[in-house]
């Protein structure tokens, strides 16, 4: 009866431990821009220029978004450039000639308050990305607390034509040890698309690393788990 009672003890103490460590960790995936709401009104650009453009709206940390798109190819329609957020998307496209580039940058007052402990990964989450004719799309994330900085590039030239994430983990940043990330005061997402080369990104989302009480509350579960099999073994 007494090894009985201790069975299920342990069972329920593992099975409340799993409850409540688990959804304290998938819940460590934050927003950093939806783009959902936006006043840009979409730029063309059929000659070599540029915009910049910032707005303070909602879904997006710490409300600021910052918007560059350039173009450098010379003047006619198969060198032109778009840009504009719609349906709750970002989305770029270029001419067959066009060679351009897109800047956002994240840099509200209250943007080190927002993030709750230190970053772990920053994923761009695409409905599509066309490669044109195959070359690489370079992308720059870059995170800085004011005084230090830290960026990683990666590159695709693979066409998907449904949903993905692609994700940047910080521990790949360059100069990430002296990087309180923890407090960033901006971020940064630099594309550099090859000629024609078109995207819709969704949205933009972090990770944390898990806080150490999360951590402590797996460690007592799978212990539980692990006295639950010594018990069953012993009886």
């Amino acid at each position: 009866m007494k090894k009985e009672f201790g069975r299920r003890l342990v069972l329920a103490s593992a099975v409340v431990v799993w409850a409540l460590a688990i959804p304290a960790q998938s819940a460590k995936a934050l927003l950093i821009d939806s783009f959902d709401f936006s006043t840009f009104p979409g730029a063309l650009f059929t000659a070599p220029g540029g915009v910049s453009f910032s707005e303070t709206v909602a879904g997006v940390i710490a409300g600021d978004r910052n918007l560059d798109v350039t173009t450098v190819t010379a003047s006619g329609f198969a060198n032109s450039i778009g840009a504009e957020i719609s349906g709750g998307n970002l989305v770029y496209a270029s001419g067959p000639n066009a060679d351009g580039s897109l800047l956002l940058l994240y840099d509200g007052p209250t943007l080190a308050s927002e993030v709750p402990a230190a970053m772990q990964s920053i994923s761009l989450n695409f409905n599509l990305f066309d490669a044109g004719f195959g070359s690489d799309m370079d992308v720059t994330i870059t995170v800085s607390d004011g005084v230090n900085m830290a960026d990683l590039t990666q590159s695709m030239s693979t066409a998907i034509m449904s949903p993905f994430a692609w994700q940047f983990d910080l521990a790949s940043f360059n100069n990430i040890g002296a990087v309180d990330t923890a407090n960033p005061v901006q971020i940064s997402i630099f594309f550099d698309p090859d000629v024609a080369q078109d995207f819709e990104l969704d949205s933009v989302t972090f990770a944390v690393v898990p806080e150490p009480s999360t951590l402590l509350l797996l460690a007592l579960g799978m212990f539980g788990w692990l006295g639950l099999v010594v018990t069953r073994r012993s009886a």
